[in-house]
C-alpha cells in the first residue's frame, strides 16, 4: 500500500506543475518552473526505487531523487529571495551550487569508496524496496548544505516580515512556517531513526504550497498585472483592492500620486469608507 503512496504523490506533484502552467500562462517564473518540474521529477523517481526489485534499481532511483533535491533546494532559495524582495548573490549561489554538485558526485561514487556511505544494502521496509546505509564522512556536507539554506531562507523571510511593506504578512507567515515544518520534518526521521522515507511527501505538499504562494505572488505583482491590460501605458495609475477590502497594491505611477499607499502592508484592510483617502496627492 505504501508503495501506492509514493506514485500517488508524484500523481499530485505533476498535477501541481500542469496547474501552475494555468494560473501563470501570461507570465512564467523559470525558477519557479524548474522547482515544481525537479520536485516531480524527484518524487517519480523515488516513486520507482520503491518498485525496484534489486540494489540497481533502487541506487538508480535514488540516484535522481537526491540530485533533483540537491538543486530544488538552491532553486527554492533563489524564489524566496525573489519574493522578499532580494537577490542571492553570485558568490552565494555559485558557493551553494559547487557544494551541490559536490555532494551529487560524492553519492554518484558510492559503490567505488566509503566516504558518503560506508556501506549500503537492499532493505525492504513495509514492503517497499529501500537502501539501508551507514553513513560516511561526507554525508555530513549534505546536512551542511541543508542547513545554510534553511538558515538563509528564513533569514531573508524574517527579514522580509520586519522591512517590507509590500509583502502580505499571510504570505510571510506561510513562508516561515513552510521552512520551519520542512526542517523539523527533514530532522524527524535521521533523530527517530524511521524506516520509511517522508520527504517525498513533504515535497508534494511544498509543490502545493508554493503553487498557492506563487499564485498569490503574481496577484499582489500590480505592474505586471496591468501591462497586460495597459500595454505598458505609463499614464494610467491603479490601485488594487479586493472584495474584502484589502489592499493587494499599486502600480509606480499610482505611488507617485498617493505617496501615503508606500506605507500600506499588502493585505492590509484599507478605509474605503473614508471620502478622503484619495484626495492627499503630491499633483500642484
Amino acid at each position: 500500500m505504501l508503495k501506492w503512496l509514493y506514485l500517488i504523490n508524484a500523481l499530485i506533484s505533476f498535477i501541481c506543475l500542469l496547474y501552475y502552467f494555468e494560473i501563470t500562462s501570461t507570465k512564467i517564473n523559470q525558477k519557479q518552473l524548474f522547482i515544481l518540474i525537479l520536485t516531480t521529477v524527484s518524487n517519480y523517481a523515488f516513486a520507482l526505487s520503491v518498485f525496484a526489485d534489486n540494489l540497481e534499481g533502487v541506487y538508480v532511483g535514488l540516484q535522481v531523487y537526491y540530485a533533483s533535491n540537491i538543486f530544488v533546494a538552491l532553486l527554492f532559495l533563489m524564489v524566496i529571495a525573489e519574493l522578499c524582495g532580494y537577490k542571492l548573490s553570485r558568490a552565494v549561489g555559485f558557493s551553494f551550487l559547487g557544494l551541490g554538485l559536490g555532494i551529487i558526485l560524492a553519492y554518484s561514487q558510492i559503490k567505488h569508496n566509503g566516504l558518503y556511505y560506508k556501506d549500503f544494502w537492499l532493505d525492504t521496509v513495509h514492503g517497499i524496496s529501500s537502501m539501508g546505509r551507514i553513513y560516511g564522512p561526507l554525508h555530513f556536507f549534505l546536512l551542511l548544505y541543508i542547513g545554510l539554506i534553511d538558515c538563509f531562507s528564513i533569514g531573508y523571510v524574517l527579514y522580509a516580515f520586519r522591512k517590507r511593506k509590500d509583502m502580505s504578512k499571510r504570505t510571510i507567515v506561510i513562508l516561515l512556517l513552510l521552512l520551519l515544518a520542512s526542517s523539523l520534518l527533514y530532522v524527524f526521521p535521521k533523530v527517530s531513526k524511521l524506516k520509511f522515507e517522508i520527504m517525498p511527501f513533504i515535497f508534494c505538499l511544498i509543490d502545493i504550497v508554493v503553487v498557492y504562494l506563487f499564485y498569490r505572488a503574481a496577484l499582489y505583482d500590480i505592474s505586471s498585472n496591468l501591462l497586460n491590460v495597459y500595454e505598458r501605458r505609463s499614464e494610467y495609475g491603479c490601485v488594487a483592492i479586493d472584495v474584502k477590502y484589502r489592499y493587494l497594491g499599486a502600480n509606480k505611477f499610482a505611488r507617485e500620486i498617493f505617496p501615503y499607499l508606500e506605507n500600506i502592508r499588502i493585505d492590509s484592510r484599507m478605509n474605503i469608507e473614508d471620502e478622503n483617502i484619495f484626495c492627499e496627492t503630491v499633483l500642484p
